[in-house]
């Protein structure tokens, strides 16, 4: 893969996730053995973060009931990926 491709894969990523040191914060770097757990809420925030950033996106760009389709579906599928076993084991009986 080329420069390119990985400098676009990375920002791509990096709205997702937190990947470098620079986006967290002084408090997750002196952290020592909770950056783990510090780890796991900068996740969640930045997945809320960009739920909501692409909900806007897609309410300015298409109509009004695709964009809300869309949205609820999005979040239906983040919250069957955060689910466990045996809540998706519950829900497919």
């Amino acid at each position: 893969m080329s420069e390119n491709v990985n400098l676009f894969l990375f920002t791509k990523l990096a709205d997702v996730q937190p990947l470098t040191r620079t986006q967290m914060t002084r408090t997750y770097l002196q952290a020592g053995n909770w950056r783990v757990l510090y780890a796991f809420k900068t996740f969640g925030i930045k997945q809320l973060d960009y739920i909501i950033q692409k909900s806007r996106r897609e309410l300015q760009t298409k109509p009004t009931a695709k964009a809300l389709w869309s949205i609820v579906t999005m979040l239906g599928i983040i919250m069957l990926c955060g689910a466990g076993d045996d809540e998706l084991k519950d829900f497919s009986m």
